[in-house]
């Protein structure tokens, strides 16, 4: 029976041991760092655009609390929910919170110095040819696999924006459409037919003289017999 009670009692300790770990695992005096890599499908650095990191939340070890700035927002911290980071983005583009602004260098952001923590990090600045990169919500330190990690690195999807270059086709050309010549008299005249007829009265007139001359020479013979 006491060793029963023994192992019951080393059990409870064993598990209150496992539960606790995860907060005494949390160093509340140790700094972090968030690097972010922007790097495209193609293997480019996105060399310009401007981020803001804001710390939104601090930790105890145990739980998170939001930071003075953003305790109005009435937004229930779950950093398991997927829309929080932009619902916490409209929050603070809404009342004009300020943050640590950087710009893009090679295709890198390097925040130091961070104190464990809650950070949203989102693009504040376009960059060109690429789509705006969706706001992040990042713990320091950040849980991997048991571990925790105060120096964490970043690489969040990088979509190039694509150019789509429509042709459009060529009209096809109406074939011209032949002129017909037209032909018109010269001084609104109409054709002279009297020339035509002239050589015709001139073989007349030549037939009857030569039937005049033949009928006069045989009339001569007859008249001689």
């Amino acid at each position: 029976m006491i060793v029963k009670k023994i192992w019951m009692f080393l059990s409870a300790l064993l598990l209150l041991c496992f539960i606790t770990i995860p907060v005494c695992a949390i160093n509340l005096d140790e700094t972090g760092s968030i690097t972010i890599n922007l790097v495209d499908s193609d293997g480019s650095s996105v060399n310009d655009g401007t981020f803001t990191l804001y710390q939104i939340a601090t930790t105890d070890g145990s739980s998170y609390t939001y930071t003075s700035s953003m305790d109005n927002c009435d937004v229930v911290l779950d950093i398991d929910d997927s829309s929080l980071a932009e619902t916490l983005s409209s929050y603070i583009d809404e009342n004009h919170i300020s943050g640590n602004s950087q710009a893009i260098n090679n295709g890198k952001l390097y925040y130091s110095d961070l104190n464990v923590g809650l950070y949203l990090i989102k693009q504040t600045t376009s960059s060109e040819n690429y789509y705006d990169i969706s706001p992040i919500v990042i713990s320091v330190p950040l849980e991997v696999d048991g571990e925790y990690i105060y120096h964490v690195d970043a690489s969040p999807k990088v979509e190039a924006v694509t150019t789509t270059t429509t042709t459009t086709p060529t009209t096809p050309t109406t074939p011209t459409t032949p002129s017909i010549p037209t032909i018109t008299p010269s001084g609104n005249r109409l054709p002279q037919t009297g020339m035509l007829l002239a050589p015709i009265a001139l073989m007349a007139i030549g037939g009857i003289i030569i039937f005049a001359i033949g009928w006069k020479l045989s009339y001569g013979q007859k008249k001689s017999i």
